[in-house]
């Protein structure tokens, strides 16, 4: 979904939310993504669901990344860059984020 989608979807319904992209630098997008198909079942099930490679899936990801990061940028959405931070710290992040508007 895009970020146009999604504010059409909430103006549709008269819902009022904030947008928070968790987002990556890509080569760590890409370090992420390959680090979950590293056995063959796990690309097999890849392969199976996707129909991808572990190399096109993550390139596939990387681009729909700069997708979002792109949209989100020109609507002024809050983004985390997660690339250098442990899963607390991004928590803390969101939280403080959400806390303070």
């Amino acid at each position: 979904m895009k970020f146009p989608e999604i504010q059409d979807a909430l103006l549709l319904f008269s819902i009022q939310a904030e947008v928070c992209l968790l987002d990556a630098k890509d080569q760590t997008i890409s370090k992420r993504i390959l680090g979950r198909y590293m056995n063959e079942e796990s690309v097999r099930e890849l392969d199976r669901t996707t129909g991808k490679t572990p190399e096109k899936f993550s390139a596939d990801n990387v681009w729909i990344a700069s997708q979002f990061r792109m949209q989100a940028k020109e609507l002024g959405c809050h983004t985390v860059d997660t690339s250098n931070l442990s899963p607390e710290e991004v928590g803390e992040d969101v939280v403080n984020w959400i806390t303070s508007n």
